[in-house]
C-alpha cells in the first residue's frame, strides 16, 4: 500500500473508535436514569469484560477470514449497542447494551491492530505512531524510559490533595501522560514483530486481552479503594462537623442536591481520594518496569511478513541479496515501471 492508502485506512479505523467514547456522557445517564453509585460501578465494568473476552476471539477470526468484513460487523454491533443503550430506561437495558458495546469493542480492539500489522511493517509502523522507533528500529528503551516516567508521574500524582495548585497538578499529570505513551504503542510492534502476518490477528488479540484484563482489574480493584477512601474521608469530615453519615452503596450521585456545607465535604473527599490509587499505581508499576527489563530485544523488521531464514541464506551465501519488500511495495517503489512499460534501450 502506498503512503496515501495507509493514511485512508488508518483515518476509517481512527474514525470508528470515536464511537466508542461514551465516557463524558455516563456521569448525565446515571443523573437521568436515579441511578445509585452501585449502579455506576456495574454500568462501568459490564462492557470491561464482555470486552476482554471478546477480543481474542476477534483476533483469531481476523486469521481466518476477511478482516474488512468483521471491523466492519463490530461497527455494526457497537452501533447497535448504543442504540440499544439510547433507548434504555432501566438499569438492566443499560448493562446489557453495555455488553454488546463491549463485544464489539474487543472487536474494534483487536481488528485494528491487526489490519495495521497486515498492512505496515514493524519498523516503519512508527511512522503513524512516532518518528523515534521508525528512526532506530528499536523499542525496548522506549519501553523502560515509560515505564521509569509512568512510576515518577505516579508517584507525583500521589502527593495532590484538593487544594494542590492546578498548574502543579498538570504538570505532574503531564509526566504521567509521557509514560504511557511511550509503553503502550510501542508494546505491540514489538509483539507484531515476533509472528508472521497468518498468526497476526491472535498476536494483535492476545495482546489486547491481557491489557484489558488488566484494566479491567485495576478499574475493580483501585475503585473500590477509590469508593472506600472517599467515604471515609466523608464520614469523617461529617463527623468533625456535627453531621451524622447516611448513605451506602445506594447513596445518590446528585451533588447538586445535597445542603453546601456537605458539598464541600465531598468534594473535598474525592479530590483527596485519587491520590492514594496514583500511589499503589506508582508502586504496581515497578513489577511492570521489572517485567521489560529482562524482556529480549528483536530489532523491529522493514518487511509485513517475517523473511525465510532458508531464502536469506541461500541469496547470503551466492554473494547476493535478496528483496524482502512485498510485492506491492516494490510495484510502489520510486523508479519501478508500471506494468507493460517497456524497459529503456540499454
Amino acid at each position: 500500500m502506498t503512503h496515501r492508502h495507509v493514511l485512508e485506512a488508518l483515518t476509517g479505523l481512527l474514525a470508528a473508535f470515536f464511537t466508542a467514547i461514551v465516557a463524558n456522557a455516563l456521569t448525565t445517564i446515571m443523573d437521568q436514569l436515579h441511578c445509585t453509585q452501585t449502579d455506576f460501578a456495574w454500568v462501568i465494568m459490564a462492557a470491561l469484560p464482555a470486552n476482554a473476552a471478546a477480543t481474542p476471539m476477534w483476533g483469531r477470526l481476523a486469521d481466518l477470514f476477511d478482516k474488512k468484513l468483521l471491523v466492519q460487523l463490530s461497527i455494526i454491533i457497537f452501533v447497535a449497542g448504543s442504540a440499544m443503550a439510547g433507548f434504555a430506561t432501566t438499569i438492566p437495558l443499560l448493562l446489557t447494551a453495555r455488553v454488546i458495546q463491549g463485544i464489539a469493542m474487543g472487536g474494534l480492539t483487536a481488528l485494528a491492530q491487526a489490519i495495521i500489522g497486515t498492512i505496515i511493517s514493524p519498523r516503519e509502523r512508527g511512522r503513524y505512531s512516532g518518528q523515534m522507533v521508525t528512526r532506530f528500529g528499536r523499542w525496548k528503551r522506549f519501553l523502560v524510559g515509560g515505564a521509569l516516567l509512568l512510576i515518577a508521574g505516579l508517584g507525583l500524582t500521589g502527593t495532590i490533595t484538593h487544594d494542590t495548585n492546578l498548574a502543579l497538578v498538570g504538570s505532574y499529570t503531564f509526566v504521567f501522560g509521557l509514560g504511557p505513551g511511550m509503553m503502550m504503542q510501542n508494546l505491540l510492534p514489538a509483539v507484531q514483530n515476533t509472528v508472521a502476518v497468518k498468526d497476526i490477528g491472535s498476536a494483535s488479540g492476545s495482546a489486547a486481552f491481557f491489557r484489558t484484563v488488566g484494566g479491567a482489574a485495576g478499574v475493580a480493584i483501585l475503585g473500590a479503594v477509590m469508593g472506600t477512601r472517599v467515604t471515609s474521608v466523608v464520614n469523617a469530615g461529617l463527623a468533625g462537623a456535627g453531621v451524622k453519615p447516611a448513605g451506602g452503596p445506594h447513596a445518590t450521585m446528585d451533588l447538586a442536591s445535597l445542603p453546601d456545607p456537605v458539598k464541600v465535604i465531598v468534594r473535598a473527599a474525592c479530590g483527596d481520594g485519587p491520590a492514594l490509587i496514583f500511589m499503589i499505581g506508582a508502586i504496581t508499576m515497578l513489577v511492570a518496569l521489572a517485567a521489560v527489563l529482562p524482556m529480549k530485544e528483536i530489532p523491529l523488521r522493514r518487511t509485513i511478513d517475517m523473511v525465510d531464514a532458508g531464502r536469506r541464506g541461500a541469496a547470503v551465501a551466492a554473494g547476493g541479496s535478496v528483496d524482502t519488500r512485498p510485492a506491492d511495495a516494490v510495484a510502489d517503489a520510486p523508479g519501478t515501471p508500471e506494468p507493460g512499460t517497456p524497459e529503456p534501450a540499454k
